[in-house]
């Protein structure tokens, strides 16, 4: 709360609007087979504080950029969801895991590929270079792999390809800077 002061009041005032999202999120679970989703939404919210701190509005291009945070972890928070869904099911949790069943995989490349239109939608808006594609072909060559390696019947592969997202957030953010963002 203290780095609150630091901020502009836009910033501050996305903060606020955040705590909602949060106090539901924990319940989430019970109630909904979208968890996952509400995680992405609250997760990824420092984009939205940071882009509105930085540029002094939340533009197109910060909202495109969150959207496809929220996609991109939908995604992976889905493979991880898949380790954990036969305990989910006997105590009568809820995941996109159960909601996706054996479809899963389809769901993923389905999140995968719109959190890789947003960001290049947002790229566009901004910027042309060179580097910023670069680390956008470099994270679809990732995705690929990840999929192609993402069984539904084998949950114990959720957690290396989960964990192997950090190289998507490493090149998102060398994207970033390339971008000028």
């Amino acid at each position: 709360a203290a780095l609150l002061g630091f901020l502009n009041q836009l910033s501050v005032g996305l903060a606020i609007a955040l705590l909602p999202i949060v106090v539901v999120y924990p319940l989430c679970k019970r109630f909904t087979y979208w968890p996952q989703a509400v995680l992405g939404m609250a997760f990824n919210w420092g984009i939205l504080m940071a882009w509105a701190d930085t540029t002094g509005s939340v533009g197109i291009e910060g909202v495109l950029v969150w959207l496809g945070a929220v996609a991109w972890q939908l995604g992976y928070d889905t493979v991880y969801a898949y380790v954990d869904r036969e305990d989910d099911r006997k105590i009568g949790l809820h995941s996109t895991a159960l909601r996706f069943g054996d479809s899963g995989r389809g769901w993923i490349a389905a999140f995968y590929a719109i959190a890789l239109l947003l960001w290049i939608l947002s790229g566009t808006r901004i910027t042309s270079a060179y580097g910023y594609y670069l680390m956008m072909t470099l994270i679809a060559i990732h995705f690929s792999w990840q999929l192609a390696k993402f069984d539904v019947s084998c949950p114990e592969r959720g957690i290396p390809l989960f964990r192997s997202n950090t190289w998507v957030g490493i090149a998102l953010l060398l994207g970033a800077f390339a971008a000028g963002y």
